[in-house]
């Protein structure tokens, strides 16, 4: 492979065939549970975080900033709603691991203070909850560090049974969602940028034809590049540009990117890979792609 002009290159890991698991890759998002309760007796609970779902601040060492939380009720009944910490990280084949507050080396949540832990916001209302990031004043620090607040309605009235039901009737499902708030702290401007291909092939899914593009963060600082694919054919003629969207990706995560060439006539191209990251932060790599008639299996992108 052969990088592209960028802040920084990397390389490719090559390729191993195996099967591919789509990964949707969005940070700001709602997690589901699925909970035992009465038949026909689930309440709707609609709660949600106002405005964004990424708190971002920029700190020096023993810095600190306080902020507020604001969550809504819309529903009709009053709503329980407890808070919590996690770490979280994430891998191109779709795991996503939510973990014990402060073990990862670039968590920040024994950096943040949050109260209360646990609100009662009445119908059609809302209320807040107030953090403190503090920055440890140590000169170790660099880059970005990240975690967690959950934001979870309550069942009932928090014994884990709707109010009024007997609780020796247990069978039905409700759905609770929670939220997740990433609270993310950058350490100045400091820290390194830098990308690693760990699988790149073509492959077919139903009467799609995919390259699959997997990423990992190496470097220090979060980065949320567009990436993008433009493929010529062997007599240097365009075929197009291919976008795969934007990833967001954290030190030490992993993304997978996927280009739809179903377009494409079957043949021999070339495919530039560009994920450009913003602040001169531009990456690349150029693979040599075989399209060949039988599409049942995956067929390696092979990097020049």
């Amino acid at each position: 492979m052969k990088p592209v002009v960028g802040a920084n290159g990397f390389a490719s890991t090559g390729t191993v065939p195996g099967p591919c698991a789509r990964r949707v890759f969005a940070l700001a998002f709602a997690l589901s549970t699925a909970l035992l309760l009465h038949p026909g007796l689930a309440r709707s609970i609609d709660v949600s975080v106002v405005g964004e779902l990424t708190r971002e601040a920029t700190l020096a060492p023993g810095g600190r900033v306080e902020g507020t939380i604001r969550i809504q009720n819309r529903g009709a009944n009053s709503a329980e709603v407890r808070l919590y910490q996690t770490d979280y990280r994430f891998r191109a084949d779709g795991a996503s691991l939510y973990e014990t507050p402060g073990g990862n080396p670039r968590s920040n949540a024994r950096w943040i203070a949050f109260t209360p832990q646990h609100l009662t916001i009445p119908a059609q209302d809302a209320a807040s909850v107030s953090y403190v990031i503090e920055v440890p004043a140590a000169d170790t620090l660099s880059g970005t560090y990240w975690s967690m607040l959950m934001v979870e309605p309550e069942p009932g009235d928090g014994s884990g049974q709707p109010s009024g039901v007997n609780p020796a009737v247990n069978v039905g499902i409700r759905t609770v969602f929670r939220q997740a708030v990433q609270m993310v702290t950058n350490i100045g401007a400091g820290g390194t940028r830098d990308l690693r291909v760990l699988d790149s092939r073509v492959y077919c899914s139903g009467k799609k034809r995919l390259l699959r593009w997997d990423v990992e963060n190496t470097g220090q600082v979060w980065i949320r590049p567009a990436v993008w694919a433009e493929v010529y054919g062997e007599d240097g003629g365009s075929h197009g540009k291919f976008d795969a969207g934007r990833g967001r990706l954290y030190p030490g995560c992993s993304v997978r990117f996927e280009f739809d060439l179903s377009a494409l006539s079957l043949g021999r191209y070339t495919a530039l890979v560009i994920a450009d990251g913003g602040d001169d932060q531009v990456y690349g790599a150029r693979y040599g792609l075989d399209l060949d008639v039988d599409c049942s299996g995956p067929i390696a992108a092979k990097p020049e």
